[in-house]
């Protein structure tokens, strides 16, 4: 027979391993100034939802996207999310 954990102690467990799931799916999201240097605007997360993928994002960062370009942090450089 195995140990017996307190059920709050399994919640937090649970609740770590979640967040440390969540963390690696947040990006940072970067516009690109009148100096042409990337700079920091938000985050988001890619979700895929039947073959499609949409960027949740806070309101600031959609409204900010219908005057320029959003990049994205990819394996080795960024991408243009227009």
């Amino acid at each position: 027979m195995g140990i017996v954990k307190p059920a709050g102690q399994i919640l937090v467990q649970e609740m770590r391993r979640a967040i440390d799931r969540l963390c690696g799916c947040v990006l940072p999201i970067f516009d690109v100034n009148e100096r042409r240097e990337a700079e920091l605007l938000g985050s988001g997360v890619l979700v895929e939802i039947s073959g499609s993928t949409f960027l949740c994002t806070a309101k600031h960062v959609i409204d900010h996207s219908a005057a320029s370009d959003l990049y994205i942090s990819g394996p080795d450089k960024l991408g243009s999310r227009s």
